[in-house]
């Protein structure tokens, strides 16, 4: 059996050459400027499909097997907010085979703004089936490298990548998520509520079933729950919460980390009265941050809500 390894400039070690040698089995050192199978720091030496991957892990002086796919770069990009980009997504990006994508107008976008030029797309969005799932697995195992963003944000929150990421974990594909901006924590962490435990809840619903679930989640006690609302239904849902949680904290964070961003901060009634004041308010998208220090008051109107949605 020979072992083929990928010998990356700067790696620092070659314990895995010893290790090869003691365990008898041959080898042949590949010496490459960028690891162009897994971006990340802790990895030195590596594999491509179809030989045996190893890669040293420097907390032990140990030798580590690895998975026989190769791996898929997930990373976290807002497609209008190219300079929130973390310099490893960048480097991510212009190293990929492939970028697969939700939608190839908005991510010529931020390809534009990064200097990347005749990168090769995919689409994958709502529309996309387990064919298509399968066809981005097959490009995997022919060797080639992807990276997955979505046209906003942090890819798989409340958007199609879940099916995908789900799919290439069970055929053993090595996932690499690189951290970056979501508008999640960064509006929690601007919101003024408390930090300690959140919990996220999604787009607020839209059947009248599903929004009576919702609102069983909201009354979880001394947490802040977090969801998306979008800019059509916005004043509806500012009206459901005042009138079911008139007292609680409420915060409305409207196009974060783009030109327009903007807090709003008070109790339901205050920040439903700025929307009704302000037309304008009611435009892009929001993240709704909500918080009761003490669910145990009058439930009437609920209770009156609730037959109503029944």
């Amino acid at each position: 059996m020979t072992v083929k390894l990928w010998h990356c400039d700067g790696a620092r070690s070659l314990r895995p050459l010893w290790t090869l040698e003691e365990m008898g089995l041959n080898y042949e050192l590949v010496k490459m400027q960028f690891p162009p199978r897994f971006l990340h720091p802790g990895y030195t030496e590596l594999n491509p499909i179809g030989t045996v991957p190893f890669f040293t892990d420097d907390r032990e002086d140990r030798l580590t097997e690895m998975t026989e796919s190769s791996g898929i770069c997930q990373y976290l990009v807002d497609t209008y907010g190219a300079d929130d980009l973390t310099v490893r997504a960048k480097k991510t990006i212009k190293n990929l085979d492939i970028l697969i994508v939700e939608s190839k107008q908005k991510s010529r976008i931020l390809l534009e703004k990064i200097n990347v030029k005749d990168k090769k797309i995919l689409i994958y969005n709502d529309s996309s089936d387990a064919n298509n799932r399968k066809g981005i697995l097959d490009i995997l195992k022919a060797g080639k490298v992807c990276g997955l963003i979505s046209d906003a944000g942090t890819p798989l929150l409340s958007d199609p990548g879940y099916k995908l990421i789900k799919h290439l974990i069970n055929n053993h594909v090595n996932v690499v998520p690189l951290p970056g901006a979501t508008s999640i924590t960064t509006g929690l962490i601007a919101s003024g509520l408390p930090t300690d435990k959140f919990q996220f809840l999604g787009f607020f619903p839209k059947t009248k079933k599903d929004k009576g679930n919702f609102y069983s989640e909201l009354n979880r006690k001394n947490i802040t729950s977090i969801f998306f609302e979008s800019s059509h239904r916005i004043l509806q849902t500012l009206e459901d919460i005042f009138l079911i949680y008139p007292t609680s904290e409420l915060v409305v964070a409207k196009e974060l980390t783009k030109i327009h961003e903007k807090f709003l901060r008070g109790d339901p009634e205050k920040i439903l009265n700025e929307f009704k004041l302000d037309k304008n308010l009611s435009s892009g998208e929001f993240v709704i941050l909500f918080y009761m220090e003490n669910i145990s008051e009058d439930f009437s109107k609920a209770d009156l809500l609730f037959s109503l949605l029944k």
